[in-house]
């Protein structure tokens, strides 16, 4: 199973649908976004996949993004989540607090962690964990990137 990992898209939707778009001519369904969507229009765009998402640090009005996504199908999760998906225990933080992300990374108890805020590509395995930051969809500062993360292999496609 393959699953498209985002973070940071910053209300760009251009950029986002892109990704998006890419998303659904690989065939992938599942989304997990990293955080800082920012504002509450930009869930729509997620709508007719399923995506697990946290917040974070630049999301705006937290209770309409919570309503735009419980209409949308988008499973907000707060700023924190701890999913299970195809065997794998994958921890999702936004990565606000540097020594937050890094306690995650190497506590040993997640296959995969997922962060976003840096807008930097990271992906690279600490003791038994992936630690995988997909950059920034919005582009700042960079080239926008998004992920796709075999679940079977742990290997990364970058887009």
């Amino acid at each position: 199973m393959k699953i498209g990992i985002l973070s940071d898209t910053h209300d760009h939707k251009p950029n986002t649908r892109a990704k998006l778009d890419k998303f659904k001519e690989k065939g992938i369904q599942h989304l997990i976004h990293c955080g800082d969507f920012c504002s509450p229009f930009m869930i729509a765009l997620f709508s007719g996949f399923k995506v697990d998402a946290v917040f974070g640090n630049n999301d705006g009005d937290i209770f309409l993004l919570q309503k735009k996504a419980e209409e949308n199908g988008v499973c907000l999760r707060g700023g924190f989540a701890e999913l299970h998906i195809n065997g794998k225990k994958i921890a999702v933080y936004h990565g606000t607090y540097e020594g937050i992300t890094n306690a995650l990374v190497h506590s040993g108890l997640y296959d995969v962690v997922l962060s976003g805020h840096i807008h930097i590509v990271v992906n690279k395995k600490i003791g038994n964990t992936l630690h995988l930051n997909a950059g920034t969809t919005h582009g700042f500062e960079a080239e926008s990137t998004a992920m796709i993360l075999d679940l079977e292999t742990l290997l990364v496609e970058l887009i």
